[in-house]
């Protein structure tokens, strides 16, 4: 898991950025989303977060595959 670090992309015109490498290897992926889906509701108004997304994550077919990187 990569943490974002610093002023989302888009959100301040002149805002400073600074760039990182990661590589996939082959067969590898790499799962980008946005603050979008930990801060989406369900009817009963709970939201998804983070971890929530992790087990969706861990239940899918690959899941034996995921290294989970936190920094």
């Amino acid at each position: 898991e990569v943490h974002a670090t610093g002023t989302p992309i888009g959100m301040l015109e002149m805002a400073p950025f600074s760039s990182d490498e990661l590589t996939v290897a082959p067969g590898g992926f790499l799962f980008l989303f946005s603050d979008g889906i930990p801060e989406a509701q369900d009817t009963d108004g709970e939201f998804y977060r983070g971890d929530r997304l992790r087990d969706v994550l861990g239940a899918a077919p690959y899941a034996d595959d995921i290294k989970w990187w936190e920094n």
